[in-house]
């Protein structure tokens, strides 16, 4: 099995991610409360851009930096459209359990937190924008993804 042997990944799309989508309902006192369910699973291209902010907080010899837990890449298909055809808006899309594709199906983003230990982190879609090639064609579309704050999937989200 040499570098170049496509049998277990694509080298443009080497990845593979699950897309959640929410169902909103209302509970007894009229609180909208997201559930969570499986639509696609997604071949993807996702990495972790080296950004350093200046959290503007310093000491004489040492500077704090925040590191926001950002994914930028690539898929095949808008995770914006589920299964079924039907379109959802960004604030209703998680998407989690990225993992190399193919012959070595390895978790790539994980928690470490007693609580949330070895299991896959979980990010918001933040933007979704179709790169159009040469010959007026959709080739893929590009993403921004943000860890969440809901890192359940089980929990109901009250809004």
């Amino acid at each position: 099995m040499g570098i170049f042997d496509t049998t277990c990944t694509d080298i443009f799309f080497p990845m593979k991610c699950e897309v959640y989508y929410a169902n909103e309902d209302q509970d007894k006192y009229g609180k909208i409360v997201k559930n969570w369910s499986l639509g696609n699973t997604l071949d993807c291209a996702l990495y972790t851009p080296s950004d350093k902010k200046n959290d503007e907080f310093a000491f004489e010899d040492q500077k704090f930096f925040k590191l926001d837990q950002i994914l930028v890449g690539r898929t095949k298909q808008d995770p914006r459209k589920s299964d079924v055809e039907s379109y959802y808006p960004m604030s209703h899309i998680l998407i989690t359990n990225i993992k190399s594709d193919g012959c070595n199906d390895e978790l790539l983003f994980f928690e470490s937190t007693e609580t949330y230990e070895k299991k896959a982190t979980i990010y918001e879609l933040r933007t979704c924008q179709p790169y159009v090639g040469a010959f007026s064609t959709i080739e893929y579309f590009k993403l921004v993804l943000v860890r969440s704050d809901i890192q359940e999937l089980n929990e109901n989200v009250e809004c």
